[in-house]
């Protein structure tokens, strides 16, 4: 049978508070917090969390996280230990510099190849490509549930409703 590490107090609260938490917020916030608390006490490995070891996970999550997601990491711990009251664990972690401009995936006579073949293979998939890359609408959760009367054609307008935008405006 594999042994399962006690919880330390200070994990106990965090699950708690993510009980509360998760019934507050979208499915993929509360999931992204999820990863985090499993993440985060998974390296203590039921120890109690103290200044000295976050700064050691911490190390070692910079190793191998991007800038920015390494950010979000950190942004997001920071709020459960604060929200359990232990943010003073978290005083010397900090943010780190990242880049905020996207990394070209492609390059441009890829990307007219792309689109070459792709117009005319499958002229459908390029009105999504479209879409996507043009209108910045969010492929999972709003382009899936746009209508064609949410097209304004003559006045060259999109409408994405409140129930289905990521800001509910």
């Amino acid at each position: 049978a594999e042994m399962v590490p006690e919880q330390s107090p200070a994990e106990e609260r965090a699950w708690a508070w993510y009980e509360e938490f998760r019934h507050t917020v979208r499915r993929k916030t509360y999931l992204a917090y999820q990863t985090k608390l499993r993440d985060v006490f998974g390296f203590l490995h039921g120890a109690a969390p103290t200044a000295s070891l976050l700064q050691d996970y911490f190390r070692e999550k910079r190793k191998t996280l991007h800038p920015t997601t390494y950010n979000k990491y950190v942004e997001q711990i920071r709020r459960i230990f604060r929200e359990i009251g232990e943010e003073q664990l978290m005083k010397d972690i900090t943010s780190v510099r990242a880049r905020s401009a996207p990394d070209l995936y492609f390059q441009r006579s890829q990307v007219l190849r792309l689109k070459r073949v792709i117009s005319r293979e499958d002229p459908e998939l390029w009105l999504f490509v479209q879409f996507v890359y043009y209108t910045f609408i969010r492929p999972g959760s709003e382009l899936r549930r746009l209508q064609v009367m949410h097209l304004m054609l003559d006045e060259e307008k999109i409408y994405i409703p409140g129930h289905i935008s990521k800001n509910n405006r």
